[in-house]
């Protein structure tokens, strides 16, 4: 079941992703080209931002990968 649920949750998170930012909440509600393609949000992604804590170097470097422009209330 982990391995399974797993191989979905990056892909979700993408898809909250679009959703927040297409209603202004996230990137100034800019959606990167990059981030509209499927699977491109890792789920390791995750794990990385949760280990980041408070310098959120790691997060705004995923950001970045994605073509983000974030600031630090999205970061």
């Amino acid at each position: 079941e982990n391995m399974c649920s797993g191989m979905y949750l990056g892909e979700i998170v993408r898809n909250i992703l679009i959703d927040l930012t297409k209603r202004g909440f996230l990137f100034r509600g800019q959606i990167s080209e990059t981030l509209k393609t499927r699977s491109i949000f890792e789920t390791k992604f995750l794990s990385q931002i949760e280990s980041d804590r408070l310098a959120l170097l790691q997060v705004r470097s995923i950001l970045q990968q994605l073509g983000l422009d974030s600031t630090c209330d999205d970061s």
